[in-house]
């Protein structure tokens, strides 16, 4: 198996966490993240489908998934995988939550794993923190009611970030989102 520019989808997914910070504080606007909360708080949906949309231009090698997984039984988690799901925190609790990986590389990727007391970049092949259970589908239609304010964030990052700006060449094809 060919190896993904590791350093590369780090200071890409450290690029998009930078940008999306003061996005994620104007949705806790007005009053803000929960006290002692960090501003990616309840962010990793909109977090996990914005860098996939990101990573899928940047380096289309990687085959990103947008995954997740929950603590708690329901009819959206995958027998398969069983439970706990989602990202577990540092005194052992199991937390609902959404991140990124390749499809080949075996690469997690997460920009909002502070909110559980985890670093905000996580960018590795080795990480028993993190546990999908959702089922693929479950993960479609958990990410459909974000898609519009995904597609927002996307034409601001286009502003700023023209396709290829991390990379030695520019990627081309590039077509502005859509709406949703």
């Amino acid at each position: 198996m060919a190896e993904i520019d590791h350093d590369r989808v780090e200071r890409i997914a450290t690029e998009v966490r930078a940008f999306l910070e003061p996005l994620w504080a104007e949705r806790h606007a007005p009053s803000g993240p929960p006290p002692g909360k960090p501003v990616s708080h309840n962010m990793c949906r909109f977090s996990a489908a914005f860098l996939k949309r990101v990573l899928d231009v940047e380096m289309p090698e990687g085959d990103w998934c947008v995954i997740g997984g929950n603590p708690t039984d329901g009819d959206d988690i995958d027998p398969e995988y069983g439970l706990p799901g989602g990202c577990r925190d540092p005194e052992g609790r199991w937390h609902a939550h959404y991140w990124l990986i390749t499809g080949d590389y075996g690469l997690i990727v997460d920009v909002t794993a502070d909110q559980f007391g985890g670093e905000p970049v996580i960018c590795t092949g080795d990480d028993s923190d993190h546990r999908e259970n959702y089922f693929d589908g479950a993960v479609r239609d958990h990410l459909e009611d974000v898609k519009w304010t995904v597609g927002q964030w996307l034409a601001q990052w286009q502003t700023g970030h023209a396709p290829g700006w991390s990379a030695e060449e520019p990627v081309d094809g590039w077509a502005p989102p859509g709406p949703g």
